[in-house]
């Protein structure tokens, strides 16, 4: 059964970054605090938590690290220039979980969640990872068809995801040039699918999100069946991922 981390991005402080609507830093505090409980309570996962403006709120779950249950991690991250945008700061929180976690680096798979939001059906997502069992590792996304962007709230992949793909398109993320997290996430999994590292799979049901975007501050739809289902049931028949204009088998075995 394979190992799973649940790792958690955050920024308190978003310190007037563009394209983000949700700026009170005591709100988006309150939401952090409140998501970490619920992973805390619901699952019974080891949880990274990295936060990126220098806030520390460590203390309210020293019994949670002091038992090897939670990594807490804080730093200067969010001092680039702004016009790239919150995608840019949050590449920069995984590249840095992936540099200092323990955690991360005994795993084999960690889901990587927004910090603030709670992923309602988070065991059931868990229960997938932790079934698979195909000989190469996977990526587990929301993609779109061609795999020129995918969701980022909630993706899963192995720690070399990173370092082998997504890093190297992260530094060019900048939202004011239309490359955000999202596309630059799509070009890395086509990279890591390539170039046989892994195989990408879809989620097999929708993601249950209770929270607010932080690009918009408009409260995050629920997921539909019917969406899912379809989606999945079309990448299983090969016609949904589509690189170079020929079908790629990148379904499970």
């Amino acid at each position: 059964m394979n190992n799973v981390i649940i790792l958690l991005t955050a920024c308190v402080n978003p310190d007037n970054m563009i394209f983000t609507a949700l700026q009170d830093p005591l709100d988006r505090l309150n939401q952090y605090i409140s998501a970490l409980k619920y992973y805390l309570e619901n699952t019974d996962l080891k949880i990274v938590l990295v936060e990126n403006t220098n806030i520390d709120f460590s203390s309210m779950f020293n019994n949670e690290i002091e038992q090897g249950r939670l990594e807490f991690y804080t730093f200067q991250g969010n001092n680039y220039e702004k016009n790239k945008g919150k995608g840019y700061g949050e590449a920069m929180i995984l590249k840095y979980a992936l540099k200092y976690s323990r955690f991360l680096k005994k795993c084999d798979y960690l889901i990587k969640i927004t910090g603030r939001l709670k992923l309602m059906n988070i065991n059931q997502v868990i229960r997938q990872v932790k079934s698979y069992n195909g000989n190469d590792p996977m990526i587990l996304c929301d993609c779109n068809r061609k795999i020129t962007m995918s969701k980022s709230r909630v993706f899963v992949s192995p720690p070399d995801f990173y370092e082998k793909s997504f890093l190297k398109y992260a530094v060019n993320i900048n939202d004011s040039n239309n490359y955000e997290f999202e596309n630059a996430l799509g070009d890395a999994i086509i990279d890591y699918v390539r170039n046989g590292f892994g195989k990408l799979l879809l989620f097999k049901f929708p993601l249950f999100i209770d929270g607010m975007s932080g690009t918009d501050g408009v409260k995050i739809p629920r997921g539909r069946y019917w969406v899912s289902c379809t989606k999945f049931l079309l990448f299983k028949l090969n016609v949904w991922a589509r690189i170079n204009k020929s079908y790629v088998n990148f379904t499970e075995k």
